[in-house]
């Protein structure tokens, strides 16, 4: 009787070749693509103030509306940023003008806009805000002068 003999290298040999044939059936796996797309930088850039103009203490509540145009009273923003997208606009609750050189304060609230609070851009990539507000009753005793306030106006994409 015959007797076979393997080497070590043969052995090895047979276990490398069995595991390199074997098929994969261990998971499978799946791509995806990571996309972006960059839009426009939304912008405003203030073009007028709103402005309540001269008024003697005593003077009743005044209302400033926005308006359909620019005029000497509403205050006017330019929007610009990616043509066709639509953006919100957030305006301020309440304000107080203060009294130049002084520490009287005028309230100032119900503020709205044109467009209201929703827009879109045009097909330039641009639009007009135009701003009103309400100004409180001017006391009979409010120290003359000038008043002054400072107010936001935010836009921001949908």
């Amino acid at each position: 009787m015959k007797k076979f003999g393997y080497s070590r290298w043969g052995i090895a040999f047979v276990v490398v070749i069995s595991f390199l044939s074997a098929p994969a059936s261990f998971g499978v796996g799946s791509t995806a693509k990571s996309v972006q797309k960059v839009l426009a930088a939304l912008k405003i850039e203030t073009t007028s103030d709103l402005d309540f103009g001269a008024a003697p203490q005593g003077d009743p509540e005044k209302t400033v509306q926005p308006g359909v145009a620019d005029n000497s009273e509403n205050a006017s923003f330019l929007v610009s940023g990616e043509p066709g997208k639509c953006f919100t606009i957030q305006l301020p609750t309440e304000i107080f003008m203060q009294q130049r050189g002084g520490r009287a304060r005028i309230r100032v609230n119900q503020f709205r806009s044109n467009p209201d609070l929703l827009s879109t851009l045009d097909p330039a990539g641009r639009r007009q805000i135009l701003v009103g507000a309400t100004r409180e009753a001017l006391a009979a005793t409010l120290p003359r002068g000038d008043y002054e306030g400072v107010f936001q106006v935010d836009v921001v994409y949908q």
